[in-house]
């Protein structure tokens, strides 16, 4: 009884990481490797009918619970668009394959880079940040977000 708990309590926690990269987890899994290893799986539909439910409301809300680093935050009406637009091409400079998001949410202009599945990849990558971008380290946090894990 205590290993069906566990198993539930797994599904419920990481279903929604594995749903974001895969539909049917069980079936990827059953699949032959490479080395010509497999994975048997005897796995109870409930566990299935749970993890296919987490997949359904994590493509609800757009992607899994995650964190990004907020960078700029601005609500001056006159510069904060160019701001912005200047923290922005600052952090690609240092980072062009990263992803950043500009966002204006009234009154406020937001840059925010990442999509971290953990706290703790955040606080590394905030961490680097503040170190390499010493002109904005001040203004550099972290807040939860919904975000796409690949």
């Amino acid at each position: 009884m205590r290993f069906l708990k566990l198993i539930f309590l797994l599904a419920v926690f990481s279903g929604g990481s594995l749903c974001a990269q895969h539909k049917d987890i069980f079936f990827d899994l059953a699949q032959p490797s490479e080395s010509g290893g497999e994975v048997v799986m005897d796995a109870d539909t409930l566990l299935k009918s749970l993890v296919a439910l987490q997949c359904e409301v994590n493509s609800v809300k757009g992607g899994v619970d995650g964190f990004r680093i907020t960078l700029f935050r601005g609500n001056d009406v006159r510069t904060a668009r160019e701001e912005a637009e200047s923290v922005k091409a600052m952090y690609l400079l240092a980072y062009p394959d990263d992803a950043v998001y500009m966002d204006y949410e009234q009154p406020n202009w937001f840059v925010r880079v990442g999509d971290f599945k953990t706290y703790g990849d955040a606080l590394k990558k905030r961490n680097e940040l503040e170190e390499k971008l010493t002109e904005i380290k001040d203004d550099i946090y972290i807040v939860p977000w919904i975000v796409k894990i690949n």
